[in-house]
């Protein structure tokens, strides 16, 4: 997995892509989300557009970043978020934790609007 980050505003956007899995360095996500709690940020969106390929431990990863963010009365929308990976949080009854915008711009509008 490879993590990429920009803000726009006070949005913080990481844009994840490759594989997501357990042995692809797993636990950088969660890192970065407490990283940037600490910072006072508190709007952030991921965009998976480039994820090839995400297993439910990396999934929780995700789960456990929105959690973090909630916490600290803080914001995590999905955007882009691949059909594969939609599959996987319906199949895991994850899909209604989620507000997810089918682009990264739409995430960050609702965000500072």
């Amino acid at each position: 997995m490879q993590l990429k980050e920009h803000a726009v505003g006070p949005v913080t956007i990481l844009a994840l892509s490759g594989r997501m899995t357990r042995n692809d360095h797993f636990g950088l996500l969660t890192e970065r989300v407490k990283d940037l709690v600490h910072a006072g940020r508190s709007k952030l969106v991921l965009n998976l557009g480039g994820v090839s390929y995400m297993d439910s431990m990396c999934l929780g990863e995700i789960v456990s970043s929105l959690v973090t963010m909630r916490k600290q009365s803080g914001t995590l929308l999905l955007s882009n978020v691949p059909e594969r990976v939609e599959r996987l949080m319906q199949m895991v009854q994850l899909s209604s934790l989620f507000q997810t915008f089918g682009s990264e711009e739409e995430a960050v509008r609702s965000l500072v609007s």
